[in-house]
């Protein structure tokens, strides 16, 4: 079981907490683009997150949007602290650490976009 643990600078997410009561969600177009979808979840980083890793709903799969995220990726923990967001995600099909493929920056794209939007 990998674990992967990130910090994001999150001061989108801290300012609008509570003042809204829908979120973006962002996920991955076969272009390899990014798009965000509207979530009715209140704008706190577990309930975002739990958004974003359910993944796109049937219509919008349709439509071509995907997620990078492999499919059984769990929410370990999400705290958010002086606008910034620390995340632990564990999954069995995260791989290895490498920065630099494009499968990678996809992946903390979606969830940058995501915790920020």
């Amino acid at each position: 079981m990998r674990t992967l643990t990130a910090l994001l600078v999150c001061c989108g997410l801290a300012g609008c907490a509570g003042d809204r009561e829908s979120a973006d969600v962002w996920f991955t177009t076969d272009g390899g683009s990014l798009r965000a979808v509207s979530r009715d979840v209140e704008p706190r980083p577990a309930l975002v997150l739990r958004a974003l890793l359910a993944g796109p709903t049937p219509a919008e799969r349709n439509r071509g949007l995907r997620t990078d995220l492999p499919a059984r990726v769990e929410l370990i923990s999400s705290s958010l602290r002086a606008g910034t967001v620390r995340v632990e995600l564990r999954s069995d099909e995260l791989g290895r650490y490498e920065p630099t493929t494009l499968v990678f920056a996809l992946r903390l794209s979606q969830l940058v976009y995501t915790l920020t939007g």
